[in-house]
């Protein structure tokens, strides 16, 4: 006992210990990277710094003394003198001025050679991230574009290598969806802002990794003008003509910091390996310096052998060859001489920073992309429950856990207060152990842990009952015990470790929530079974030290049966029911109508989103009941409103975590005719693609086959057209979605146009007043106005704050006054308004009409450039899309892979350990508890979502659990009861759990019953799967599984004698926990 003592208070100070490492230290809790921007003021300079994403951040005590540090100098660098002490001034900007003669270059270069660092701020001890579902995120916009700064679509593949990405940086249960417009959407639940600067890196990275051989170098002075082998074009370097010598050539540069201009440029050329060739990158040291190591795939160490050894010879006859550039994202990290072949692994050094380092690393593993993704806009959005239903569900899924404690301790009494104090630290070990792990909890998670700790009475029960046979065979106490708790184990073992290798399987096939659900039941699992048989133990001993006897309830007898003698019905019932309800399934859409998607929810199929801005706070209530008085006064003119068919609306806030009213929100509805639509146009979209890579490769030849090209680019028109017809169809869905809403909140939605106050002309200025949601700050003006400067046509831009309306003026000068025959290309309401303001402010009638573009052009780069830097414009309608499901296709193979992996991990072991018998009826079961749950579920309109796939899962392990029992039990009794028939051997063996699986099944039954009624709509659907799912377990562990050893040999069931348990040293003083005491029979398996 003394041993269990220790062995649990060490269990207990080493999670403390972790969760404080985890969660209050600073080496764990890391960094986040500032970049510092000088600008210069007279004699004296400001500093400002941005964060990953280039937003500025506020100036904190952290940064202050990093700055003075840096210029006291150090024993290698000498110190740079000041006037006076750094002030920070009111814009958050630090104002230094250099005493004379120090040199402008030496202090840009000691505040910008490396990141100032800011630490991460603590969390709370017990720390668990919350989901988008409780807590919100944050929204990114990406558009992507090609090589030549030409805007593309997304397609699965990048959807799928960007969610890789971020679970890759630990962002666990990101939602990421295209757009119609073929931009993406990322969501990161929770969080910090240095999560989402974090993120937007991420995001901007294409993980690009090139092996290129250095053809010359062109060095310029610091501001000095371009060398003459390269120009500037469409804001990107490029051969000036007759330097190229072949298609594959580029010119790159090096990493410079902030905005720097580049002073050296690569010529390089075609690029040898890439990322692709590349099997695992990870972080090392290389002479005291961060470096990046890689390991390349066997290919690619064939093409690094062969690249390399080329280079050697160079260098080996031509001292300056052999130069290799190593680029990511098409600038050049480092240009090293070969100065010895390599095959299977290199080094990358570089001027890196830890973080750059862990962005590389993850883009590199989780896929590199084809485009350039460009984050448009970041924003704050609500969680998409409301917080009395979060309330309601955490209440009532707590007062379940509650009850099913008090059953417990009424049902065992004296034992029974041992389990209800070994599930309460079956819950704080678990809920430590996914802090430790940095899980995020949504509400069908936080479901499945309150589940998963109700549920570890099965351990409790499993002993307890055998504790009962001990007892009533005529047992004392302490034997009883001992043999109660070291007959259970086998069943207990084989049970949890089968639902461990599931979950191991789910969490290295899988991604995105299947992967996340892997991890929770590991953790999950292996608490409860450490808690239940060890710290169970040691509190039995110690509730019992002085007793000889015990008392328990008995309602639950024995239930004998012929189970055998009914399996022809059990067997007809399932057959039937099966094909009826998988029948539906698969067909029901060809008597109902529609298509097969009809059994999907909106996190697969997607659907059309709506951006919409109030003229008023509104509530998620208050929305509800707005769309749900439209839908009921016509549910013929609102068909797109129908609420079965509509998400949780979602609000922006302008802070993390921020619940209650908002002016914007976005509305989200299911479209089957739409998805059907975007599924056509994705096909046609990645045929398009095909052929376009094709040209491309024919014209890359070193003699390009440009008949070969031509005849391609026909093919290309018609498909193109194609496209554009099924983009329209889906912009009308989505358009009639827009308009019905609109309707449905009259009043409340400003016309479209509204946003803009005032528009003037005066000269050659054009002046548009805009409304937005919040007031802009000075530096928000600035990062606008900055962005909008670069415009050619512009020769100066000013912005200026509006306090009636909220907002801002920006005063656009143009070089010259724009051109009368420009054509219109703006909506008709944007068009509308625009006129009038114009004509109202006393522009002639004359250049009305050729302001319309230009101000139009300003428009949108205003909205754009404040998108990316928190300033919200007033829009009536932001956006309107057909989304694609969270759901991408490879991400289905992923999670039916791992699916089916996890069912051959569960055979092998149970045919291992039991015989493969035993493994065939287990996983017949099973299929039939997966298969019947799935189709039921259709028949009774619940639709497939994410929830839904997470109860799908976890019926896996309580389906195996329950069947497990039974056959270790089976097989017990196979080796007692040898003379007897094997279908009289399965009756008894059925007989004898019987009253551990009323009691658990009964339950977990009831508690969901409960969490049907009171938990609220939101998890509705996980609920009912998960209790449909026990009911058809709890029904094939007796019915199904058990008499289906019928069709194996008898003797090809019994399975070798388990090894004996090691015995305890003598004069340890304590009962053996798992085996038997000495002189004693051992005990069985369960």
């Amino acid at each position: 006992m003394l041993k269990r003592l220790i062995t649990t208070a060490l269990v207990f100070a080493t999670a403390l210990l972790l969760l404080f490492a985890q969660n209050k230290c600073q080496w764990s809790l890391g960094y986040q990277e500032l970049r510092a921007d000088l600008r210069q003021d007279g004699s004296a300079w400001l500093v400002t710094f941005r964060d990953l994403a280039s937003n500025r951040v506020e100036i904190g005590g952290d940064e202050l003394a990093q700055l003075k540090h840096r210029l006291a100098g150090d024993d290698l660098r000498r110190d740079i003198p000041l006037v006076g002490e750094p002030v920070v001034t009111p814009d958050d900007s630090i104002r230094i001025e250099p005493k004379a003669g120090v040199d402008a270059q030496l202090l840009k270069e000691r505040m910008t050679d490396e990141p100032f660092k800011r630490p991460n701020p603590t969390r709370p001890l017990f720390h668990i991230a919350r989901g988008i579902d409780l807590r919100g995120g944050v929204e990114f916009i990406c558009q992507l574009y090609n090589d030549n700064n030409v805007k593309v679509s997304a397609d699965d593949e990048v959807v799928t290598i960007l969610r890789s990405r971020l679970d890759q940086r630990g962002l666990t249960e990101p939602s990421v969806s295209r757009l119609s417009n073929g931009d993406v959407q990322v969501i990161i639940p929770g969080g910090t802002r240095a999560d989402a600067a974090r993120t937007r890196k991420v995001l901007e990275t294409t993980g690009r990794l090139e092996f290129r051989e250095v053809i010359a170098t062109y060095d310029t002075p610091p501001g000095a003008d371009l060398p003459e082998q390269v120009l500037l074009k469409n804001g990107k370097y490029d051969f000036a003509p007759g330097i190229r010598g072949s298609r594959q050539q580029i010119i790159a540069i090096d990493k410079t910091r902030g905005d720097e201009r580049p002073t050296k440029f690569y010529h390089l050329g075609p690029a040898e390996l890439t990322g692709k060739d590349v099997k695992d990158a990870g972080r090392t040291m290389d002479n005291g310096r961060e470096a990046v190591s890689i390991q390349f795939s066997s290919s690619g160490a064939v093409k690094n052998g062969e690249f390399t050894r080329r280079l050697f010879a160079d260098a080996q006859r031509d001292a300056s060859g052999g130069h290799m550039a190593i680029l990511f994202d098409g600038k050049v990290e480092s240009d090293p001489v070969v100065r010895s072949p390599s095959t299977v692994n290199c080094i990358i050094t570089g001027q890196f920073t830890p973080e750059e380092i862990e962005s590389l690393r993850s883009a590199l593993k989780g896929g590199s992309l084809a485009v350039t993704p460009v984050v448009l806009s970041e924003r704050v959005v609500g969680a998409t429950l409301g917080v009395e239903a979060v309330n309601r569900a955490i209440t009532t899924m707590l007062a379940t856990f509650l009850a099913v404690l008090v059953f417990m301790a009424l049902y065992y009494r004296r034992l029974g207060l041992v389990a209800v104090l070994n599930m309460t630290v079956t819950a704080a070990l678990t809920w430590a152990a996914l802090s430790i792990f940095g899980a995020t909890l949504t509400l069908p998670g936080l479901a499945g842990f309150v589940l998963s700790v109700a549920m570890s009475m099965d351990t409790n029960v499993l002993v307890y009952e055998r504790i009962r046979e001990e007892l009533r065979g005529g047992k004392d106490l302490r034997s009883a015990i001992d043999r109660g708790y070291s007959g259970a184990f086998t069943a207990i073992l084989d049970s949890n470790l089968t639902t461990i290798f599931s979950g191991l399987v789910l969490y290295w096939v899988g991604s995105g929530p299947v992967q996340g659900f892997g991890l929770t039941l590991c953790v999950g699992v292996a608490v409860s079974m450490f808690s239940g048989v060890y710290i169970g133990r040691l509190l039995a001993d110690l509730f019992t030290m002085r007793r000889q006897t015990l008392s328990m309830a008995n309602m639950v007898p024995e239930l004998r049966l012929p189970y055998v003698g009914w399996r022809r019905v059990s067997y007809t019932l399932s057959f039937i029911t099966g094909i009826i309800a998988l029948g539906w399934f698969g067909f029901g859409h060809l008597i109902v109508g529609g298509s097969f998607n009809r059994n999907f929810d909106i996190d697969f199929t997607g659907g059309n989103l709506v951006q919409v801005t109030f003229a008023k706070e509104l509530d998620a209530d208050q929305v509800r009941e707005s769309l749900g008085k439209a839908w009921q006064s016509s549910n013929e003119r609102f068909d797109q409103l129908d609420p079965a068919e509509l998400a949780a609306p979602q609000g922006y806030y302008s802070g993390l975590g921020s619940v209650g009213a908002t002016r914007q929100w976005v509305l989200r509805g299911r479209d089957l005719g739409g998805a059907e639509l975007e599924t056509q146009r994705a096909k046609l979209d990645s045929e398009r693609g095909a052929k376009q890579k094709r040209i491309d490769q024919a014209r890359a030849k070193e003699q390009p086959d440009e008949a070969a090209a031509r005849a391609l680019e026909a093919e290309l028109k018609p498909i193109g057209d194609e496209i554009r017809r099924l983009e329209r169809a889906i912009a009308d869905r989505t358009e009639r979605f827009k308009a019905q809403i609109a309707e449905a909140f009259t009043g409340l939605v400003a016309p479209e146009g509204d946003e803009v106050a005032a528009a003037s002309w005066t000269g050659t200025t054009l002046s548009l007043t805009l409304k937005t949601l919040q007031a802009p700050d000075a530096n928000q003006l600035e990062d606008i106005r900055a962005v909008l400067a670069r415009r050619e046509e512009l020769s100066e831009v000013k912005m200026t704050p509006s306090v009636s309306p909220v907002g801002y003026t920006v005063a656009a000068t143009f070089r010259q006054a724009p051109a009368s025959d420009q054509q219109l290309e703006v909506d008709v309401p944007l068009f509308a308004h625009l006129t009038g303001l114009l004509s109202a402010s006393g522009t002639a009638p004359t250049d009305v009409g050729r302001l319309l573009v230009p101000a139009e052009d300003i428009y949108e780069a205003a909205i754009t450039a404040g998108a990316g830097k928190g300033v919200v414009v007033a829009q009536p309608f932001p956006a309107t899309q057909h989304f694609s499901g969270q759901v991408a296709g490879q991400m289905k193979l992923r999670a039916l892979l791992a699916l089916a992996l996890a069912t051959v991990a569960m055979l092998a072991y149970i045919a291992a350990r039991f015989e493969f018998g035993f493994g065939v009826a287990a996983i017949f079961a099973l299929a039939h508890d997966l298969l019947l749950t799935l189709g039921i579920i259709s028949m009774i309109g619940i639709r497939i979502d994410l929830t839904v796939v997470a109860a799908l899962l976890t019926v896996i392990g309580y389906s195996v659990n329950d069947t497990i029992v039974n056959f270790d039990r089976i097989r017990e009794n196979l080796k007692k009861m040898s003379a007897r028939p094997l279908g009289e051997i399965i009756d008894q063996s059925v007989a004898q759990t019987i009253p551990r699986t009323v009691l658990t099944g009964g339950a977990t039954i009831l508690a969901m019953i409960a969490m049907i009624i009171f938990a609220g709509p939101e998890i509705r659907p996980f609920n009912i799967t998960l209790l449909l799912g026990t009911v058809l377990g709890t029904y094939s562990s007796v019915f199904v599984a058990a008499p289906m050893l019928l069709l194996f040999d008898r003797s090809k069931l019994v399975t070798p004698e388990p090894v004996e348990p090691v015995e305890p040293a003598e004069g340890d003083g304590e009962p053996p926990a798992l085996g038997s005491g000495p002189g004693q029979e051992a005990p069985g398996p369960a």
